[in-house]
C-alpha cells in the first residue's frame, strides 16, 4: 500500500506543531541548498519535457519558463514542433483580470523554490506517516493571498521532497502523488529535483524532467527565443 500510517511508540512529550513545523521547515530549506543561499534568488529559468500517459496515447509536451520568485513576473512558452506559444504575466494588476496571469501565477505556487522563500506562503505541520516504506513527515503549504492553493509535502528525515498530493474534495483521501528523483546541485548551491513521475492507482500517469536551469541569469537559448517574440521579462 503507498500510503499507510506511522505511530510513533515512544512516551515523551511531543513538541507543538509550530515547533514541528518550524522544524522541518528549516530541514526543507537546508536540503534545498540554505536559507541564506535560497534568500539570493530572484529569478529562474528553466526547460520542462513532459510525458502524460491517457488510455494507449502518450502526449509529449516541452516549455520554457522564466519565473519571478519575488514579484509577478512569468513567462512560459509552449513548444509544440516548430510553433511556439507565449503567455505571459508581468504586473501584479493582471493577477485579477486575466485568466492566463491567473494561470501562471498557480503554476508558481506548486514551485519548491517558490514556496521556500516567498513571504505569503503559509507552512504547517500535519502528521507523521509512512509512504512507499519511507518515514516521512506531511506539511501543509499555501498561499495567503489565495487559499484555495494548497499542497501537502511529504518530506523525508533528510529534508528532501519524497513526493506531494492534495486531499480529494469528493472522497478526502490522498488520489495522486507526485513523486520526486535526482536532486542536484545548481549554480549558487541551489539544490532540486530535476524528474518527477505522477501515480494515480498505483499506476504512472505522468512524468517530467527538467533542464536548463539558469538561476538569476537569462540561458542564450532562452534569450533568443525571448528577442523573437519580443517579450522581454519585467
Amino acid at each position: 500500500m503507498l500510503f499507510s500510517l506511522f505511530a510513533g511508540n515512544g512516551s515523551a512529550a511531543q513538541p507543538g506543531q509550530e515547533v514541528r513545523t518550524e522544524r522541518i521547515r528549516a530541514r526543507m530549506e537546508k536540503a534545498f541548498g540554505g536559507k541564506a543561499k535560497l534568500s539570493q534568488l530572484e529569478y529562474i529559468t528553466y526547460t520542462i519535457a513532459r510525458r502524460s500517459y491517457a488510455n494507449l496515447d502518450t502526449i509529449h509536451t516541452t516549455q520554457l519558463w522564466y519565473m519571478h520568485l519575488k514579484k509577478p513576473s512569468l513567462i512560459k512558452l509552449g513548444i509544440s514542433g516548430t510553433d511556439t506559444v507565449s503567455s505571459k504575466c508581468q504586473t501584479a494588476e493582471n493577477r485579477g483580470s486575466s485568466p492566463a496571469c491567473a494561470a501562471l501565477l498557480r503554476a508558481r505556487f506548486y514551485n519548491f523554490l517558490y514556496l521556500l522563500t516567498s513571504p505569503t506562503v503559509q507552512f504547517s505541520w500535519l502528521k507523521k506517516t509512512t509512504y512507499k516504506g519511507m518515514k516521512v513527515d506531511i506539511i501543509r503549504v499555501s498561499e495567503k493571498s489565495a487559499p484555495e492553493l494548497r499542497l501537502d509535502i511529504f518530506v523525508k528525515g533528510n529534508g528532501e521532497i519524497a513526493t506531494t498530493s492534495t486531499i480529494s474534495a469528493t472522497t478526502g483521501k490522498y488520489e495522486r502523488f507526485a513523486d520526486e528523483f535526482e536532486y542536484v546541485e545548481l549554480e549558487g548551491g541551489i539544490r532540486f529535483p530535476l524528474r518527477y513521475e505522477v501515480f494515480a492507482d498505483g499506476k504512472i500517469i505522468a512524468e517530467g524532467w527538467f533542464s536548463n536551469i539558469s538561476i538569476n541569469q537569462h540561458k542564450a537559448e532562452w534569450q533568443r527565443l525571448i528577442g523573437q517574440l519580443s517579450a522581454e521579462p519585467g
